[in-house]
């Protein structure tokens, strides 16, 4: 039984990690949180043509903070994997997720609000971030 028990564990604290995730307090237990995808657009300048591919791609490895709403320490932050996916366990509560370090340059990474429910994960769908080309 014991084994059985580091391996449940260990298949808990692998998929925390594959997703680049800092834990908050205690979430994991109540299985409260939020995932998504996040995107950027447009992804090149000028106008898109008629039939063209969307300007629209995934937005990879890059780190968000997650705040409390009407706090302005971090309280978990996320990177976001290949496909601009991520996921994160809070407790439930309101939350602000923005870029790390905050505005920088050009472009907008936030802020997204998320409203998080006590034994679910919300998903957020996908959010869009402006990379400010034109």
């Amino acid at each position: 039984m014991n084994k059985y028990l580091h391996a449940s564990f260990l298949l808990l604290l692998s998929s925390s990690l594959m997703f680049g995730q800092t834990p908050a307090t205690s979430a994991s237990q109540s299985g409260s949180g939020f995932e998504g995808t996040i995107v950027i657009s447009p992804t090149h300048p000028g106008p898109i043509r008629k039939g063209a591919e969307p300007s629209i791609k995934p937005l990879p490895g890059v780190t968000f903070e997650v705040m409390k709403e009407g706090e302005s320490v971090p309280i978990a932050s996320f990177t976001t994997d290949d496909a601009g996916k991520f996921r994160v366990s809070v407790p439930p509560g309101r939350y602000i997720i923005t870029k790390e370090g905050g505005k920088r340059g050009i472009g907008h990474f936030g802020p997204f609000p998320v409203e998080v429910s006590a034994g679910k994960m919300t998903a957020t769908g996908e959010l869009r971030c402006d990379s400010g080309m034109r």
